[in-house]
């Protein structure tokens, strides 16, 4: 009820301030990592993890702002219903490489790779999106990086 009150730019700055609160998990992870070698294997794993459920969000994205729309001609937005779904895909897929397969660099490289075509997908989409699109490049480029440092350590 509260937040329904707040300027639209109060509200952009909950979003940027929650999206920056979201990148302390890979900073942690990245420090029990490098910095913690008998325990570093669990650390990769929660980052690991951690950029699967963040991937999982981006797709969520799209249906948060589908369903104001959903009255609207269904075929024209199919594809971005299935796009919705598309990341948490690519976010299992990684996980269940690191499980099965134990290889923490693959599973880096789907997730980055899913990271990557989330990121051309929403800047193609999500154009009416200035300031979401402005912090997607930074939260990108961290949770990117992230990915691939705790991957490739």
């Amino acid at each position: 009820m509260m937040f329904k009150k707040l300027k639209i730019k109060e509200k952009f700055f909950i979003a940027q301030i929650l999206g920056w609160l979201g990148t302390i998990p890979f900073f942690i992870c990245i420090f029990f990592t490098l910095f913690y070698l008998n325990i570093d294997f669990k650390a990769r794993e929660i980052g690991i993890a951690y950029s699967a459920i963040i991937l999982s969000f981006l797709g969520a994205v799209h249906w948060g702002l589908l369903f104001e729309k959903i009255k609207e001609e269904p075929k024209i937005f199919f594809w971005r219903w299935l796009w919705g779904v598309a990341p948490s895909l690519i976010g299992w897929l990684g996980l269940s490489i690191m499980i099965i397969v134990n290889s923490y660099k693959i599973a880096s490289i789907i997730l980055s790779l899913g990271y990557v075509a989330t990121f051309i997908f929403d800047y193609k989409v999500l154009s009416g999106y200035q300031w979401y699109k402005k912090l997607r490049v930074y939260l990108t480029i961290i949770a990117l990086l992230s990915t691939l440092i705790i991957g490739f350590k």
